[in-house]
């Protein structure tokens, strides 16, 4: 902009490493063959390889009713996208010292939770839980299809031969996917979304000192990277505050050559020239936001396919008991109000956020 400002200003696309293996996933089949009295051959080689076993794909609707089923996305195998951008001013305020704001944004779309090097551990991928609206159907849900209670409510089987199967609740029926309990995989649809502001100082060395202070302020927000989910169905109400990253960070550090020794100001000539020269003071500090919380309750809905269950928050209450950190004692105080949360209802979820923003440690 001017001998003393420069402006600076960048995007780009970027994409993670896949590291998907489907493994053993899809069709196939495991063929044992055996003698029929236990001493004459089982099948004899001249005669070729035996035909009699059903071959793969077994494209049967019902091959895996009842059990846990995997499903992979036509998607899943798409790579992570990181799209960045930032703006930056820099600007020199005396000969050695110079001060720089940076903006840096981005957007991260095709996120996996769970595990990265295990892109199947999605647990938002392709839920089989029950809709929240029939949680007013309350311990009904527990119920049989058959029961008094099921037929009450209109609930009837999803298909034939429901009433007779091992799972034959009424809250397997409402299900999206009643044939099936769980089902596990991904479908590598997580975003996350990142702004911060960025402010250095630097200070060049000059008259035996050195300086560089740095200042963040960040937000970072996601739904893919683990933690309590509560209702699956709804990913984007799981976005919440990443558990990495701080909202406020400042660190500054320091060094200072003292003026002692051969051409120094002081004690330039003599045998204190040796002993006291060479000699430098340094300095680091580093002061950060506490890690978000998460406030969890007893999950006693997985009957239902919901994989966690959180806290309620008590307006009015405040959060930490100590509103000072430095007189907190760990071996005496208790960092949280338990009176600021409280447990919800047997067939309700909690309030509160899968990551608190509001709610850190110390």
């Amino acid at each position: 902009l001017n001998p003393k400002t420069v402006i600076r200003a960048s995007g780009g696309i970027y994409y993670s490493v896949s590291r998907f293996n489907p493994g053993t996933d899809g069709y196939a089949v495991a063929p044992s063959f055996s003698s029929v009295d236990g001493y004459s051959p089982a099948f004899r080689w001249d005669d070729g390889f035996p035909r009699n076993f059903q071959r793969p794909p077994l494209i049967d609707p019902a091959l895996l009713n009842g059990q846990n089923v995997t499903y992979l996305s036509p998607g899943i195998t798409r790579l992570p996208q990181t799209l960045t951008w930032t703006v930056s001013v820099q600007r020199q305020l005396a000969q050695t010292l110079a001060l720089e704001a940076t903006y840096l944004g981005s957007h991260s779309t095709h996120l996996h939770d769970g595990d990265p090097g295990d892109l199947l551990n999605d647990k938002l991928g392709f839920p089989n839980v029950v809709d929240q609206r029939y949680l007013v159907l309350g311990n009904t849900l527990l119920q049989r299809i058959t029961s008094g209670a099921a037929v009450a409510a209109g609930i009837t089987a999803p298909y034939p031969g429901f009433e007779t199967s091992r799972n034959n609740t009424v809250a397997q029926a409402l299900r999206p996917f009643p044939q099936y309990l769980n089902i596990s995989g991904g479908d590598g649809a997580g975003i996350a979304r990142y702004n911060s502001l960025q402010v250095k100082l630097t200070k060049r060395y000059s008259g035996g000192l050195t300086l560089l202070a740095f200042y963040t302020w960040s937000k970072n927000l996601t739904d893919a990277e683990g933690g309590t989910y509560q209702y699956p169905l709804n990913r984007r109400g799981e976005l919440s505050v990443s558990f990495d990253g701080a909202p406020h960070t400042f660190v500054a550090s320091a060094a200072y050559e003292l003026p002692f020794g051969s051409g120094k100001r002081y004690l330039s000539s003599g045998i204190l020239a040796h002993v006291a020269g060479g000699w430098e003071i340094s300095g680091y500090q580093r002061a950060a936001s506490g890690a978000p919380l998460t406030i969890t309750a007893g999950n006693n809905l997985s009957a239902l396919g919901y994989p966690g269950k959180r806290a309620n928050y008590v307006g009015g209450q405040p959060i930490h008991l100590n509103s000072n950190p430095r007189d907190f004692d760990p071996a005496v105080n208790r960092m949280l109000n338990a009176d600021a949360f409280s447990l919800p209802g047997v067939f309700e979820f909690g309030n509160t956020a899968r990551v608190l923003d509001w709610a850190r440690g110390w």
